[in-house]
């Protein structure tokens, strides 16, 4: 192989890397953490945008995990807390948070959240966090 043909490969290289940095940087993508409050029996879902782009979110849906990791559906109102409004649809721009808080009767660990946004993309990964006033944050 001669110089020429190096160096055609490392621009093809090059090339394909960045138009893969390009369209990933234009997907929208959201994170979703579940905190769990260890001894106030509550908990708040943290849906952040990630992404570069605005996107709009319209509805979350609930799931409990049960003994023998079965998957069951559950109303969104028995996690209501009654201070505030059904946040949805809202608009998301880059780096901006939506703090929601829960309260029911099964703790966080077992709570499946999925959120949807305007365009049908449902987004059910999730990181759960515990939180304990005394010490903080204990993954």
């Amino acid at each position: 192989m001669e110089f020429l043909d190096y160096i055609a490969i490392y621009g093809a290289l090059l090339s394909s890397i960045l138009a893969y940095r390009e369209w990933s940087k234009d997907k929208k993508r959201i994170a979703i953490f579940i905190k769990y409050f260890v001894f106030a029996s509550r908990s708040e879902i943290i849906i952040t945008n990630i992404g570069h782009r605005p996107i709009t979110l319209t509805d979350i849906s609930f799931a409990e995990r049960s003994a023998g990791n079965h998957v069951k559906g559950i109303p969104r109102n028995v996690y209501t807390t009654g201070e505030e409004d059904w946040p949805f649809p809202v608009t998301l721009t880059d780096g901006e948070s939506l703090v929601y808080k829960i309260q029911g009767p099964i703790s966080g660990q077992n709570l499946i959240p999925t959120v949807f946004d305007s365009e049908g993309t449902k987004y059910a990964k999730y990181r759960f966090i515990q939180y304990n006033d005394k010490f903080g944050h204990v993954i």
